[in-house]
């Protein structure tokens, strides 16, 4: 009889125990076996292509001694010695039935094994079954002398104590027992174990050495005590959320993930832990968590080691792209630059650092980029500018400077990145095509020369040069007319000193050719000038 809540742990420990046993019925099939007897036979399937589906003993291919009649005889001894079970002597113990012991050898890929068996009888719902228990024979034992000798194998040994994997005797299995202790608590590793229930913990040592060495407490107990943060410690993780916590809600693993803890003495810490869902392996019910993990080392540490990481890759993307990228800490102190820059510039990390990187720009345009750039820095906002950046050959080009803030969300300014692309060429054309512009209005003032250009849908100025008069609002303007003005070509020349004939000629001309009546076409007319 068991306790309620307790009836698992036969099974359980039927499971687990260090022996490998094997459980049959009187028709020499095997109805159950334990985790040892799965590993020494190695085989984890027990079933058979048979009716019952049970997998008959002799599978096992087990080769028993010479004075035994089979396992008829074994289990007839079994039987015999049933009753003696119910003896009881005057300790208040019932008397077990003498050693039947069994020599044997089993055939292994590596050598043959030689040790021995005992088996037991009991009954269960009207049925007998008999448990089989192999073990290690004792050293000063030796197999009977008919026992058929086995020639000794050229690959490898025939004694078992050459064979340590397949030894199950009761001292190693504590050795066992006593190394998965020692697996929880000397690692490295951090781990706590939650009961079934939700309620109480064990904490190794580890664990235990970041809550004031507690080993057993309540599970409230330690998250209302030591709670966990999340990686930036900027809020506490819910209770539901924890590692072991969420392995018993979903009966599922939870992956690794990074969580704050704040120690004893104040420093904060960032834990990777996993949660692991433990289930009896018989019944296969969910019977606790497991929250297992490592110390990463402290909060600054590691986001030191983080933003290296960052670092590193930001690093190998802005080395991959045309353009000269560099950083900012939130003040606009420059502290990075791509190899890029370094190389076009020929400037070294160390050079560029602070106001260093000022050398390579052109003397003339600093006075002006300085002002636009503590501007953008006050306004905290986006800003670009064209200016000349010497190459490492002593050529000064034109770069297109584009700079952006990142924010931290709270009005401030975390970091700053910018770019620089050569556009040298582009400027060069666009400076030289404002200079022949120059001239060609120059000429065409002193020649008293007019050049209009009219857009066909909308009938807007689009280009306007030469020394025209135009009244705006009934004043007169003797520069020339802006194209930003874009005035419709009826308003342009109502604001002539035109003759209504000659007004009247001027539209009728531009209206054939903006018709495609006429390709082209030409009129006299005057216009009062100064």
């Amino acid at each position: 009889m068991f306790e309620a809540g307790m009836d698992s742990l036969a099974p359980s420990a039927f499971f687990y125990l260090p022996n490998p046993i094997v459980v049959i019925c009187d028709r020499l099939l095997i109805r159950a076996a334990n985790l040892a007897a799965e590993q020494f036979f190695e085989r984890s399937d027990w079933t058979a292509d048979t009716a019952t589906g049970n997998l008959p003993l002799a599978k096992l291919h087990i080769q028993l001694e010479t004075d035994c009649d089979g396992w008829e005889q074994i289990m007839r001894r079994a039987a015999e010695h049933k009753a003696n079970y119910q003896k009881v002597s005057e300790t208040g113990l019932a008397e077990l039935p003498p050693d039947e012991e069994t020599a044997f050898r089993l055939r292994r890929p590596h050598g043959t094994v030689v040790a021995k068996l005992s088996a037991s009888a009991w009954n269960h719902t009207g049925e007998t079954f008999y448990s089989i228990c192999f073990y290690r024979r004792r050293r000063h034992q030796h197999p009977p002398a008919d026992f058929p000798a086995e020639q000794p194998s050229s690959e490898a040994p025939n004694r078992i104590e050459d064979h340590p994997e397949i030894l199950f005797d009761s001292k190693r299995a504590k050795e066992l027992a006593h190394l998965k202790t020692a697996l929880l608590e000397c690692g490295p590793r951090y781990g706590v174990l939650l009961s079934g229930d939700g309620r109480n913990c064990y904490l190794n040592r580890v664990a235990s050495d970041l809550v004031e060495g507690t080993r057993f407490c309540n599970f409230q107990w330690l998250q209302d005590s030591h709670p966990l943060w999340d990686a930036d410690f900027t809020h506490t993780i819910p209770k539901h959320e924890w590692p072991q916590a969420a392995a018993k809600l979903k009966r599922a693993d939870i992956p690794e993930k990074h969580y704050g803890f704040i120690m004893l003495d104040g420093k904060r810490v960032i834990l990777a832990l996993e949660g692991r869902c433990l289930l009896d392996p018989v019944t296969g019910s969910y019977i606790g968590s497991f929250c297992f993990g490592r110390i990463l080392g402290e909060f600054a540490d590691v986001m030191e080691q983080k933003r290296d990481e960052v670092l590193r890759s930001f690093e190998t993307i802005t080395n991959s792209v045309p353009h000269f990228v560099w950083t900012a800490n939130g003040d606009g102190t420059r502290d990075w630059f791509s190899k890029q820059w370094r190389e076009y510039t020929g400037l070294s990390l160390a050079e560029c650092t602070s106001d260093g990187w000022m050398k390579a720009l052109h003397p003339d345009d600093l006075p002006r980029y300085n002002e636009r750039r503590l501007q953008g820095y006050k306004a905290m906002m986006p800003y670009e500018d064209e200016v000349r950046c010497r190459r490492h050959d002593g050529v000064f080009r034109w770069t297109l400077q584009r700079v952006s803030p990142m924010e931290c969300g709270q009005g401030k300014i975390l970091r700053w990145y910018g770019t620089n692309t050569d556009i040298h060429d582009s400027v060069v054309a666009r400076l030289k095509a404002r200079r022949e512009r120059a001239q060609m209005v120059k000429v065409m003032q002193y020649a008293q020369i007019n050049v209009w250009a009219v857009a066909k849908d909308t009938r807007h100025f689009t280009m306007v040069e030469g020394n025209s008069f135009y009244t705006n609002g009934g004043r007169r303007k003797s520069e020339p007319w802006l194209v930003h003005d874009k005035p419709h070509w009826n308003d342009a020349l109502a604001s002539f000193d035109l003759s209504q004939d000659h007004l009247r000629t001027m539209q009728e001309l531009v209206d054939k050719v903006m018709d495609a009546t006429s390709p082209a076409g030409e009129a006299e007319v005057e216009i009062q000038g100064r």
